[in-house]
C-alpha cells in the first residue's frame, strides 16, 4: 500500500449512476489548485474563505478521493479545534462542554472538519468515503465534529452524516454545530470466546496459510486450539454481523528468563510483580498504590519507542464491546479501568494448562514433526504475516519444570531460585480479516479480562515480518545488544487501554511529581545499566568511561529539566527573552508525562543549513510557529500517544513545527546538529517499522552513502541498523582537522555528517572474521557476534603491510629482472614504528608517536606508496615541523591500468594521482624547495636486511629500482602501498563460500550468490557473465554507488514499492539487464607540499574500446591563474560543452561544495563561459564563480528546478509531435526551437518555473531581480 494511501481502490457511484473506481488517499500539495477549483459559493457559506495551501500545510489530516486519472473527486481537511474564531484553539474543550452535550468529546477522540469540497456529482459518495476512512485510520477517533461561525445550511452530502448537537444554554452560542459518530461508520467489533462453531467461519481466513500451518500443528489446529482453553489458554473470535472476521489465542505460560536475557526488560521489572520491598508508591503519584516506573525520550519520534519504565497500574479492561458502543457504555468502561473492576470475567475452563497443547505437541514429536522453530520465546509466537493479513505460528516445546507447576501458576520461578509473580500474558495466535483490520485494538480490551492479575500483554514477531495494524499500538522493546535471537519483542499495558490522556500546560504544583518521575527514572536507568547486576565494589577501569559518561550525561539532562520547569513556573522565559512553554500530560489526574518546549529563534540558521522546506512550505508559517523541544518523559504505558501529545502541544502553544536537535556527544550547545521535524501535518502521518536486522560491515563512503539514503527515508523507520566498523564512523573525510590530514579526502562525508546517522544506526567497533550463513550472524573481533537478516558488505580496499620481495641485494638486481608473482600479504612481526595508515585513528595513533619517539631525533622518515595520500602524509609531516631532510619520498610503481603519462620539455614522468602537469610541477618544485628526497619506481625488498627474527625497531629498509638498489636508515615507515582487500575481510568471504574473483563478485543488484548478502564498492566485481571487468564500482563516485545500493535494499523492505522479485541463479546468463553506469564524479582533494589545497573533480573513467583516442580528447580546456602564484584553476568542457573536470591548486582554502556543483553544467549556463573566456574577459575562475549570478546554480534545490525544467521541455516536444512538429530533431534551429516551446505552452511554463524558483529561494538569492521590482 502506497505511504499516503488511506483506502484502497474501491468504487463509487455518482448521483447520475456514473461508476467511478477511486482511492482515498492522503492529499498532496499538487491537489490544491484542483481543490481550490471545486469551493463554490455554499463551500464559502459554511467555512469561510480558505486559502488551500495555509490549509493544507495547518491541517492535521488531510484526505482526497481521486480517480485513476488523479483526479480530484472530493477532498476533506481535519483540524484539532473549531472552524473560525469562535474560541481559542487552545480552550474548545471546555467551550464545547459548557454550550452542548458532548461531553465524551476529548482532544483525544475528536477531530473537526474545516473543508470539505467535492464534485457534485460525487459528494455523497465521496464524504461517505473519506469518513469511513478517516475512522479507520485513527483508531481512537470517535467524533468528527463540524463547529462553524459561518451558520449556513449544511449541503445535502453532509446533511446526511452529521447530525446536530443539542445545546445546553439558551440562548447558545452563534455557531453551527453539528456531530458524526464512528459507531455509524466503523463500528466496534464484538468480541466474546471462541467456540468450535467459529471453526467454519474463519477457515477462509487461514486458507493461504493453512498448508503451513498444518505441517506444524496438525490438519486440525484450530480446532484443537478452541477446544484446549483453560485458565492458562484462552481463544476469542472478534464478529461482524454474526460472523467471525477475527481469532486471537492468548497464553499465560511465557519463558520470562529467556525474555530477560534477550531484551531489555528491566525498566518493565522483568515483566514479573513488583515485590513489596521495592513498592515505589510511597511517591504519591497514584492512587491505588501500584508500582511506578518512568522512562525518558528526548527524540521527538515516539510513536517509535523501543522501551522505557514501566507503571504496573491496576485497572481492568473493558468489558465485551458491543456491535455499537453507546456512550452510557463507555462510561461504563471508563468507570471500569478506573475501578480495575474484574468482575465481568468470561466463564474459566477447568482444563488444564499442561493438557492439550502440551499433549498435541509431544504427539507431534513423536510423530517426526517440528513443533516449534528455532528461536522461538513464547507458547505459540507470531513468525509471519501474509497479504491474507495471517499472523501465525506453531507452538513452542516447553520445559519440564514449567509443565510441573504451569497449572495452578500462582508464580512463577526465575532461575535464581526466587518465586516472582508473572505479570504478563502472550498472544500466540492472531488474525483477521484485511477487510477489518484497523479494528485490530478492539481484541485489547477483553483479552485483559482474561487475565486480570497481569498487566502486561506482550507479542513476538519474526524480524522479516511486516508491522501490522495490531502492532502499531504496542511498544517495541530493545533488544540486548548480545542477543540473538531472531525475534522483536512488543508490548503493551494495561493502563493503555484508558482513553482519557489530556495534556495542559504546567503549574509550579507539579514541580513534585515531575522530580518523583525523574527521580525513578534515574534509579530504572541505572539499574538497566548495572545488568547484571554487580554488588561487590571493584576498582574503575578504562571500560566503564562509556557507562559513566552515559550516566553523566543523563543526571545532566534530568537536572537540566527541573532547572527549565522552574523557569516556565517562574518567569514564562529563559533570561535572554526566549518564551518557554511547559505542558503535562495526565490520565485520571494522574501526571504521566512532561514536554517542554522554546521558541526556535535560530530559523534562518536551520531553514538555510537542514532541507526543512521538503517537509513545509515554509512561507505558510510564521517565525513565532516554530519550536523547539528541550525535555519529554513519558510512561512506556502511554507511548502510544507519543504524537497525540506532542499535536496537542502544538495546539496548546499555538504552534505549527516543532524541531528536536541531536548534538554530538562532544557538544551540547552548538552547530551542527541532526534536526528532526514534526509539524501539523505529519502529527497522523504514520512511518512504517522496519525490524529486519539489516548489519553494514565498514565504514566507507559506499556505506554511509547508503545508511543515509535509508535513515532518511521520510516514510520508513528502521529499528534495527548496525554498522560494524573497526574504529567507529570514519572521521578521516575532513581533512581540516590535523589528525586527519595526512590522508586525502573524497570530501564525501566527515565526522559532522555522521551526528545523525549515530542517533540511529547501533555501531559495533570491531574487524569482522567470520559469515555464519547458516546461523545467519557475523563474528567480530573480540568473541561478538551480530545476527543479520541482511548483510552489506562494503569495506572498500585498504593500504596492507608490504610484503617485502626478499630478493638477494649483494648482486645487483633491477626491477625488469624480478619475475612477476602475485601479490602477497605480510604475515611477519609488525615492527612498533611501521605505520599503514587507512582511517583517522591510524593518523592519531601516528601523530602521537611521532611527537614522543621521533620529532626530536635525527633518524629518516620514510614515506612509501604511489598516491595522492603520499603527498598529503609528506606535508602532514613537514606541518609538524619535521625538516624535509629527514624525509624519503619513496613511490613504487604505478599500476599499468591507472597511469597518467604526462610529458614536460624532454622529462616525462608518470604519475597515478597528480593527473595535471602544472600541479604536478608545482608539488615537485615544493618538495625540492623542501628538501625531501624522492625516489622513483621503487619495490620494497628487505626489512631490517632480511633477518628472519623480528627485529623491534625496524631500523634499515632496502628496495630495488630500475637501476641500482636503494638502502635507507629508517626512524619512521609509513606505508601508503599494497592497497587490497583487507585479509580479514577475504577470509570471513572465502570461509562462507562467497564467490571471490580478485574482488568479491555481485550482480547488477549488488548481491552475492547468497542472496541476503549484498556488497557494494571496490570490494566489489562483476559477475563475468556481464563482461563488465572495466566497469567495476571503483570506476565510480563511492557516494553514488551507495544510494544505489540503498534503492536495492528498499526494494526488499519498503512495502509501498513492488516485491523484489526471486534472485535469479548467478550461473545462468542473464541478458537481460545491464549494469549500471554512474553519472556523478569522483572527487579527491587535501593539502599537498607547499601549503596548496587541491581539489579534483573528474568524470568517471570508463574505458571505452570502441571509441578512439580522437573522441576522447575533443573537448575545450579553460585555465587561469600559476601555480606559482597559489591561483591555478583549470576547467575540462567535453564535447557537448558541459563541464567534465575540475582542477584546483589553490594558496587559500577552497569552497568544494560550490565547484562540485559546477559538474555537468553547460558553458551557457556559466553566463556563456566559453565565448567570455575566448573574448579575454575571463581572467580569473575564481573570482569568476564567487559573482553574484552563479549562487542560483549552487543552492541545493537547482537539481529539483533543472529537473523541472527538463520535464517541461519533455512534455512540450511531446506536445509538439502530437501536433504535427514530429519531424524535429535536436539538430534544427534554436529559433524552430523556441517556436515550438511557445506554441506549446512550454515556454510561459519555462519562465513560471523559474520565476517560481527566485520567489520561492528569496532569503538565499536576493541578488535576482523579479517582476514588479524595476
Amino acid at each position: 500500500m502506497e505511504p499516503r494511501i488511506i483506502q484502497k481502490m474501491t468504487t463509487i457511484t455518482s448521483a447520475c449512476g456514473t461508476v467511478e473506481t477511486v482511492a482515498v488517499r492522503r492529499t498532496e500539495s499538487c491537489d490544491a489548485q484542483q481543490i481550490d477549483d471545486l469551493i463554490n459559493p455554499s463551500t464559502v457559506a459554511v467555512f469561510g474563505r480558505v486559502h488551500v495551501i495555509h490549509l493544507l500545510e495547518r491541517a492535521n489530516l488531510a484526505v482526497t478521493v481521486a480517480n485513476a486519472e488523479n483526479e480530484v473527486l472530493g477532498h476533506a481537511s481535519f483540524f484539532d479545534y473549531p472552524v473560525g474564531d469562535i474560541v481559542d484553539q487552545a480552550h474548545w474543550e471546555p467551550f464545547l462542554h459548557r454550550n452542548f452535550s458532548t461531553e465524551k468529546c476529548t482532544t483525544l477522540n475528536t477531530l473537526f472538519l474545516h473543508l470539505f469540497v467535492a464534485q457534485s456529482s460525487f459528494a455523497t459518495a465521496s464524504v461517505t468515503e473519506i469518513i469511513r476512512a478517516v475512522f479507520n485510520v485513527v483508531t481512537e477517533l470517535q467524533y468528527i465534529c463540524l463547529v462553524s461561525p459561518n451558520i449556513s445550511r449544511l449541503e445535502p452530502a453532509l446533511d446526511e452524516l452529521f447530525v446536530p448537537m443539542k445545546c445546553l444554554r439558551d440562548p447558545g452560542p452563534q455557531c453551527l454545530a453539528f456531530v458524526c459518530h464512528r459507531h455509524t461508520h466503523c463500528p466496534a467489533l464484538h468480541v466474546r470466546r471462541a467456540r468450535v462453531e467459529d471453526h467454519d467461519d474463519l477457515t477462509h481466513i487461514f486458507t493461504e496459510q493453512s498448508k503451513e500451518l498444518s505441517a506444524s500443528w496438525g490438519p486440525f489446529y484450530l480446532a484443537e486450539l478452541i477446544q484446549s482453553q483453560d485458565h492458562l489458554n484462552h481463544a476469542a473470535v472478534c464478529e461482524s454481523g454474526g460472523i467471525a472476521v477475527g481469532f486471537i489465542s492468548v497464553s499465560g505460560d511465557i519463558d520470562f528468563d529467556l525474555l530477560n536475557e534477550s531484551f531489555e526488560l528491566s525498566v518493565f521489572d522483568g515483566l514479573y510483580k513488583q515485590q513489596p520491598h521495592q513498592d515505589l508508591s510511597k511517591h504519591g503519584l497514584y492512587k491505588q498504590q501500584p508500582q511506578q516506573d518512568r522512562t525518558s525520550k528526548h527524540a521527538p519520534r515516539g510513536d517509535r519507542s523501543d522501551g522505557g519504565i514501566s507503571t504496573d497500574t491496576q485497572v481492568s479492561a473493558p468489558r465485551d464491546p458491543a456491535e455499537k458502543v453507546s456512550d452510557e457504555e463507555e462510561e461504563q468502561t471508563e468507570e471500569s479501568l478506573m475501578r480495575g473492576d474484574a468482575s465481568e470475567h468470561p466463564p474459566q475452563s477447568d482444563q488444564s494448562a499442561a493438557g492439550n497443547h502440551r499433549q498435541h505437541a509431544t504427539e507431534q514429536a513423536e510423530q517426526g514433526k517440528k513443533p516449534s522453530e528455532q528461536g522461538e520465546v513464547m507458547h505459540v509466537s507470531p513468525s509471519s504475516w501474509t497479504e491474507d493479513e495471517v499472523l501465525v505460528s506453531p507452538p513452542s516445546e516447553t520445559a519440564e519444570q514449567e509443565n510441573t507447576h504451569a497449572a495452578d501458576v500462582p508464580s512463577a520461578s526465575g532461575r535464581s531460585g526466587s518465586p516472582k509473580q508473572p505479570n504478563a500474558f502472550c498472544i500466540r495466535l492472531f488474525v483477521i480479516d484485511k477487510s477489518y483490520e484497523m479494528r485490530s485494538v478492539d481484541f485489547l480490551p477483553y483479552v485483559f479480562t482474561l487475565f486480570p492479575d497481569r498487566d502486561y500483554c506482550v507479542i513476538t514477531l519474526a524480524t522479516l515480518t511486516p508491522e501490522f495494524p495490531l502492532i502499531q499500538n504496542f511498544v517495541r522493546v530493545t533488544p540486548h545488544p548480545s542477543s540473538t535471537l531472531h525475534q522483536e519483542l512488543y508490548i503493551f499495558h494495561r493502563a493503555a487501554l484508558l482513553k482519557c490522556v489530556a495534556v495542559r500546560p504546567a503549574l509550579s504544583a507539579d514541580r513534585p511529581a515531575v522530580s518523583a518521575m525523574v527521580e525513578r527514572l534515574s534509579m530504572h536507568q541505572s539499574l538497566s545499566a548495572d545488568r547484571p547486576a554487580q554488588s561487590a565494589d571493584r576498582p574503575a577501569q578504562s571500560a566503564d568511561r562509556p557507562a559513566v559518561s552515559a550516566m553523566v550525561e543523563r543526571l545532566s539532562m534530568q537536572q537540566s529539566l527541573l532547572e527549565d520547569l522552574d523557569v516556565f513556573c517562574h518567569a514564562r522565559r529563559d533570561p535572554d527573552g526566549t518564551p518557554v512553554q511547559a505542558f503535562v500530560a495526565e490520565v485520571q489526574s494522574q501526571i504521566v508525562g512532561i514536554l517542554i518546549i522554546r521558541n526556535e529563534e535560530d530559523m534562518e540558521y536551520v531553514r538555510s543549513h537542514y532541507n526543512v522546506e521538503d517537509f513545509i512550505y515554509f512561507s505558510q508559517h510564521r517565525y513565532e510557529d516554530h519550536a523547539r523541544l528541550c525535555h519529554f518523559l513519558l510512561l512506556p504505558a502511554f507511548q502510544r500517544h507519543t504524537k497525540h501529545i506532542m499535536k496537542e502541544a502544538l495546539r496548546l502553544a499555538h504552534k505549527t513545527c516543532l524541531y528536536y536537535r541531536v548534538y554530538p556527544p562532544s557538544c551540547h550547545t552548538q552547530a551542527p546538529y541532526a534536526l528532526n521535524l514534526l509539524s501539523r501535518k505529519l502529527s497522523m502521518e504514520p512511518k512504517v517499522s522496519i525490524n529486519a536486522r539489516l548489519v553494514v560491515v565498514g565504514a566507507s563512503d559506499t556505506a554511509l552513502s547508503c545508511l543515509e539514503a535509508l535513515v532518511f527515508c521520510p516514510h520508513l523507520w528502521f529499528n534495527n541498523v548496525t554498522l560494524i566498523s573497526t574504529h567507529g564512523y570514519l572521521g578521516n573525510h575532513d581533512h581540516n582537522n590535523d589528525d586527519i590530514s595526512f590522508l586525502s579526502t573524497s570530501h564525501g562525508y566527515s565526522s559532522r555528517d555522521c551526528v545523525h546517522l549515530a542517533s540511529v544506526v547501533r555501531v559495533v567497533s570491531g574487524t569482522m572474521v567470520a559469515i555464519d550463513r547458516e546461523a545467519k550472524h557475523i563474528s567480530v573481533s573480540g568473541d561478538r557476534t551480530v545476527p543479520y537478516d541482511h548483510v552489506v558488505l562494503c569495506t572498500g580496499l585498504q593500504y596492507q603491510v608490504p610484503c617485502p620481495t626478499g630478493v638477494d641485494l649483494n648482486r645487483p638486481i633491477t626491477n625488469s629482472q624480478l619475475l612477476a608473482r602475485p601479490q602477497r600479504g605480510y604475515t611477519g612481526h609488525v615492527p612498533s614504528n611501521l605505520f599503514t595508515l587507512n582511517d583517522r585513528q591510524d593518523c592519531t595513533a601516528l601523530r602521537l608517536w611521532l611527537s614522543s619517539n621521533f620529532m626530536e631525533l635525527d633518524d629518516n622518515a620514510i614515506v612509501y606508496g604511489n598516491s595522492l595520500d603520499v603527498y598529503t602524509c609528506v606535508e602532514a609531516l613537514l606541518s609538524l615541523g619535521i625538516q624535509g631532510s629527514r624525509i624519503h619520498l619513496v613511490l613504487s610503481p604505478p599500476s599499468p591500468s591507472t597511469t597518467t603519462t604526462t610529458t614536460t620539455g624532454n622529462n616525462s614522468t608518470t604519475c597515478r594521482c597528480l593527473a595535471d602537469p602544472e600541479v604536478e610541477k608545482a608539488v615537485a618544485r615544493a618538495l625540492e624547495k623542501a628538501g625531501v628526497r624522492v625516489h622513483r619506481d621503487c619495490l620494497l625488498a628487505r626489512m631490517n636486511g632480511g633477518e628472519q627474527i623480528p627485529v623491534e625497531p625496524l631500523a634499515s629498509v632496502a628496495f630495488t629500482t630500475d637501476t641500482q638498489p636503494l638502502h635507507l636508515t629508517c626512524g619512521v615507515f609509513i606505508n601508503l602501498s599494497s592497497r587490497a582487500v583487507d585479509p580479514h575481510a577475504f577470509r570471513s568471504v572465502s570461509d562462507a563460500c562467497l564467490v571471490f574473483d580478485g574482488r568479491l563478485v555481485i550482480d547488477s543488484r549488488f548481491r552475492t550468490n547468497d542472496a541476503s548478502v549484498h556488497a557494494a564498492g571496490p570490494l566489489t566485481k562483476f559477475s563475468r557473465r556481464y563482461r563488465a571487468d572495466s566497469t567495476a564500482h571503483s570506476c565510480f563516485s563511492s557516494a553514488e554507488v551507495g544510494r544505489e545500493l540503498a534503492a536495492a535494499l528498499l526494494a526488499l523492505f519498503d512495502p509501498t514499492l513492488e516485491p523484489e522479485p526471486a534472485a535469479p541463479d548467478l550461473l545462468v546468463p542473464d541478458s537481460d539487464r545491464l549494469v549500471p553506469v554512474y553519472t556523478r564524479p569522483r572527487v579527491q582533494g587535501g593539502r599537498l607540499p607547499g601549503g596548496y589545497n587541491y581539489l579534483r573533480i573528474a568524470k568517471p573513467s570508463i574505458p571505452d574500446p570502441t571509441v578512439g583516442p580522437s573522441f576522447i580528447q575533443q573537448g575545450t580546456d579553460v585555465v587561469t591563474g600559476r601555480v606559482e602564484t597559489g591561483n591555478y584553476f583549470h576547467l575540462r568542457l567535453g564535447r557537448y560543452e558541459t563541464v567534465e573536470g575540475v582542477t584546483c591548486l589553490s594558496l587559500k582554502p577552497l569552497p568544494v561544495s560550490n565547484y562540485l556543483c559546477l559538474y555537468g553544467k553547460h558553458q551557457r549556463l556559466l553566463n556563456h563561459l566559453s565565448s567570455r573566456y575566448d573574448q579575454g574577459l575571463v581572467h580569473d575562475l575564481y573570482s569568476f564563480f564567487r559573482e553574484t549570478w552563479c549562487m542560483a546554480l549552487y543552492h541545493d534545490r537547482f537539481t529539483d528546478f533543472e529537473q523541472e525544467i527538463k520535464q517541461i521541455i519533455e512534455s512540450a516536444k511531446a506536445q509538439g509531435r502530437r501536433g504535427g512538429a514530429g519531424s524535429m530533431t535536436t539538430e534544427d534551429s534554436p529559433k524552430l526551437s523556441l517556436q515550438l516551446l511557445d506554441s506549446s505552452g512550454g515556454l510561459a511554463a519555462l519562465r513560471s518555473s523559474t520565476l517560481n524558483y527566485l520567489q520561492y529561494n528569496r532569503n538565499h538569492l536576493p541578488m535576482y531581480a523579479l517582476p514588479g521590482m524595476l
